[in-house]
């Protein structure tokens, strides 16, 4: 019963439960896993995502939406779909989740939209990712390549330079500093 134990750790073998007790709700904030299973002989244990979060849960519920996205893509094999859903839902209120589960969250849902057909939303989440992470390289460059679909060849110029500076060195720092440079040289006229 979810409302008696939260599941704390599973794996392809085994489950582990602990009973919703004052003593052990670190413990379960930390680590439970928005999911219960059924048992068949031939099937044997299955997960079963818990839409519902259970009433004595320690975890919050923008936490338990975000925990399900990652469960959901697990089980999902790495699809999207139904993990996206979970993911955006945990984005709802800014600053419920913990600083780098959101900017993580923002992150792989605007790296999602890169080759979407949607690209200012990917930018909303990007520009989220990037005010709580400006030192992520990999959100940046993608924000970059957002601005330069939108047509925003300062702003994407800008954000390749940051890129550059902070991966200097390196090869992704070199294509970089390449890239903030042509959006910011000249322009040919138009005919």
């Amino acid at each position: 019963d979810p409302d008696q134990w939260a599941l704390v750790f599973r794996a392809a073998d085994s489950r582990v439960f602990v009973r919703r007790r004052e003593q052990w709700r670190a413990l379960i904030a930390a680590h439970e896993v928005p999911a219960t299973f059924e048992f068949s002989v031939e099937q044997g244990a299955t997960t079963l995502p818990l839409e519902v979060r259970p009433k004595r849960s320690p975890v919050s519920a923008c936490e338990w939406q975000r925990r399900l996205g990652e469960l959901v893509f697990e089980l999902d094999s790495g699809r999207t779909e139904r993990a996206r859903g979970y993911f955006e839902r945990s984005l709802a209120v800014a600053g419920c989740l913990a600083t780098d589960a959101e900017s993580a969250t923002a992150a792989w849902l605007g790296a999602l939209e890169i080759k979407g057909r949607d690209p200012a939303h990917a930018l909303t989440h990007l520009d989220r990712a990037v005010a709580l992470s400006p030192d992520d390289t990999r959100t940046r460059a993608n924000r970059a390549t957002i601005l330069e679909r939108l047509g925003r060849r300062g702003d994407a110029a800008a954000d390749w330079a940051a890129v550059a500076l902070q991966a200097r060195g390196t090869p992704v720092g070199e294509a970089a500093a390449v890239r903030a440079h042509q959006l910011t040289g000249p322009t040919s006229p138009s005919p």
